[in-house]
């Protein structure tokens, strides 16, 4: 694959997620010390792809997140013209100057997978009587996925926007992944439709694609409660511990399971930290608090004396006040949650998006977005959005 070109689209910000971003490409919110986009961008270099192309409408910001990876891959980052996925295959189009008949990796760049996803669609499109490849992921679709029908072979024979579509309950139903390996016919049909899931279909109607079942982990960032789900399995991933020697820990502190704590974070007495978990750059925990599995707390966020965090999300510079209990929340960059404050959690069926799939019930808390403030002794209701 190190002749395959990639190309990764990192635009938009959702509306679902405007409280965490105000405004800001969803690609730069940063889950387990790493952007979102960041997380794509390793795997797909992971993958064997070398020659990578990503399409931004902040050029500038996205040439900070890329900087490192280009000692492993050429890179070269292009600003968006326009709005939606139709501008940004557009703005790519004559910038990585495909032949005719080659083929190249797409990738959404709010899908976060395993690498061998990548690699199973590409082996995929090589296989006899086949011109490319398509993930196709078995979940409820929401309106704006793309439903694939596969015939009895593995072809896709339909890609249909799921909103025009009338799904029995008992059917099985698969959506269009977010990883395609195609050749430039999808930039000409973009083009001339102007529709990016009309585009599909009609490539799927003239070109024998191969569908990939996918049975692994999938993650579609579309709102705040995807982001607990990509921490759950980016940190299950995490097979054994990193603590930098530039970290303060208190040795009375208790650590269970497979961690990281970055540089220069503090934690004080009697903290229990249970694994999997990441503690990123000058974080600070107060005495006596209890850091459960499944938590991410990133770069600069306080976490008071006394308090509990479970399986949540805890955003750059956040803090969280003395005496709190944050459950299955995902707190935004800068918010302050002031003293004695509680979420309540509720389980919930699996259909609702951002929850581990597999599982008969999860529990749901609330998201507090950017620069937001939460008085002291409240009590959030479940599914609470705090803008």
């Amino acid at each position: 694959m190190n002749n395959t070109k990639a190309l990764i689209l990192a635009g938009g910000s959702g509306r679902e997620m405007d409280p965490l971003t105000r405004g800001e490409p969803k690609a730069f919110l940063r889950i387990i010390g790493k952007s979102v986009i960041s997380h794509v961008i390793s795997r797909v270099i992971a993958s064997g792809y070398r020659e990578i192309y990503i399409v931004s409408d902040r050029p500038d910001k996205m040439e900070k997140e890329v900087g490192g990876y280009r000692r492993l891959a050429k890179i070269e980052v292009i600003d968006q013209k326009g709005h939606g996925v139709e501008a940004a295959l557009l703005s790519a189009r004559d910038r990585m100057k495909l032949d005719p008949e080659e083929r190249f990796l797409l990738v959404y760049g709010d899908i976060l997978v395993s690498p061998s996803a990548y690699i199973s669609t590409y082996m995929a499109s090589l296989e006899e009587g086949f011109e490319g490849a398509m993930l196709a992921v078995p979940e409820t679709p929401l309106p704006s996925h793309g439903v694939v029908e596969v015939d009895e072979w593995g072809r896709i024979v339909a890609v249909r926007q799921a909103s025009q579509v009338q799904l029995g309950k008992a059917e099985a139903t698969y959506i269009s992944g977010g990883i395609y390996v195609l050749d430039r016919s999808i930039f000409d049909y973009t083009e001339e439709l102007g529709d990016i899931v009309a585009a599909y279909n009609k490539i799927v109607g003239s070109k024998k694609v191969r569908a990939i079942f996918w049975g692994h982990y999938w993650v579609n960032i579309g709102s705040p409660w995807d982001l607990l789900t990509a921490s759950y399995h980016i940190l299950s991933e995490l097979d054994r511990s990193y603590i930098s020697s530039r970290a303060s820990i208190a040795r009375s502190v208790i650590i269970e399971g497979p961690i990281v704590i970055e540089d220069d974070a503090a934690i004080d007495h009697n903290v229990v930290l249970k694994g999997p978990l990441y503690i990123g750059r000058e974080v600070f925990i107060g005495v006596n608090t209890f850091i459960r599995n499944s938590t991410s707390i990133e770069e600069g966020a306080v976490i008071g004396s006394y308090s509990e965090i479970s399986r949540s999300l805890i955003m750059s510079n956040a803090t969280i006040g003395r005496g709190s209990y944050i459950g299955y929340s995902v707190i935004g960059e800068r918010a302050v949650v002031e003293p004695n404050t509680i979420t309540w959690n509720i389980a919930v069926q699996p259909e609702r998006r951002g929850l581990v799939r597999g599982r008969e019930y999860a529990k749901i808390g609330c998201v507090i977005g950017k620069g937001s403030r939460v008085k002291a002794g409240a009590i959030i209701n479940p599914g609470e959005v705090i803008a």
